[in-house]
């Protein structure tokens, strides 16, 4: 297998100004976090928390903003990507963890339990692709990258609200 580089993969996508090309790359792989040759997505979900958990704690709304118009950007570029190289959700393309990561810890206590606990969970679910994040999965045109992961986030936090509110409360 041939070995994707952000150079090969700029010149794929075919943009007459290649230094927008690399910015889109830079962008979607999470300044190149996603090509790290094990676990782009593990990688980049802990990057994630690990800024959030230093950066924050956050309102609900600025998480959830925040949050929406990364989608808005991931689903964008992932479109752009998918339709340029035909490559369907490639591992590098970690800007849904991101978004999964952010919606996962809504709302939730911001100490390293719970969001520990946010993180496995979510990595549990983006990975195995249970239920109806398998079939968001599948989606095409870039909007299966982003969805599968946002289900992923919605559902830890759902899960993990339920427990917050059954033995914390």
């Amino acid at each position: 297998m041939k070995k994707r580089t952000p150079r090969a993969i700029a010149h794929k996508l075919s943009i007459p100004i290649p230094l927008v090309s690399h910015f889109f790359i830079a962008v979607a792989s999470l300044g190149y976090i996603g090509f790290t040759p094990l676990f782009p997505g593990t990688t980049a979900s802990l990057v994630t928390l690990a800024a959030l958990a230093v950066l924050g704690p956050f309102s609900t709304s600025a998480l959830l903003v925040t949050a929406s118009g990364l989608f808005a950007i991931g689903f964008a570029l992932s479109y752009l990507i998918e339709k340029r190289t035909g490559d369907h959700d490639p591992s590098w393309i970690v800007i849904d963890e991101c978004v999964g990561m952010m919606v996962a810890i809504v709302g939730l206590p911001h100490t390293p339990v719970w969001l520990g606990a946010a993180f496995i969970l979510f990595r549990i679910f983006d990975i195995s692709k249970w239920s109806i994040i398998g079939w968001a999965d599948s989606l095409p045109n870039g909007f299966g990258v982003m969805l599968d992961d946002l289900l992923a986030g919605v559902l830890t936090c759902g899960i993990l609200h339920v427990i917050h509110a059954l033995f914390c409360a």
